[in-house]
């Protein structure tokens, strides 16, 4: 495996661990919008901790590669993947927002189709390098 294979999925699995304890922590939470963002917040200092930490494992395994054609096209395709997840992400946050919905679970969907966006562009980019789409 290449270093941005492995990248990827270590980030996908970042990803969905800490994100997924917080979603576990929060589910059923009531309170203000204001309320949350200590935890947005956190959540989001321990991904980058999380994922600091699993690259410099890798980059001190194995040295990061020049990127090249094949990384590039893994790179767009994620991207496109992601787009569509983050664009219908969107579409349902409008529509609890329109619907009347909290405005914490308004937050914590706009979070949600973000997070899960960025699962799909890191799981798509692992599956285009393992079978090379």
């Amino acid at each position: 495996m290449t270093f941005r294979e492995k990248s990827a999925l270590a980030t996908t699995l970042a990803l969905a661990l800490v994100y997924g304890f917080y979603a576990w922590r929060v589910w059923g939470v009531g309170g203000p919008p204001a309320a949350a963002m200590p935890g947005m917040v956190g959540v989001a200092l321990a991904q980058a901790i999380v994922v600091a930490v699993a690259h410099i494992a890798l980059a001190i395994h194995r040295r990061p590669e020049r990127p090249d054609e094949r990384d590039q096209a893994a790179a767009l395709r994620g991207q496109r993947n992601a787009y569509y997840v983050l664009l219908t992400g969107a579409i349902g946050v409008l529509w609890l927002a329109l619907r009347g919905q909290p405005g914490l679970t308004v937050a914590h969907a706009m979070l949600a189709s973000v997070v899960l966006a960025e699962i799909v562009r890191y799981a798509s980019q692992a599956v285009f390098y393992r079978w090379g789409y």
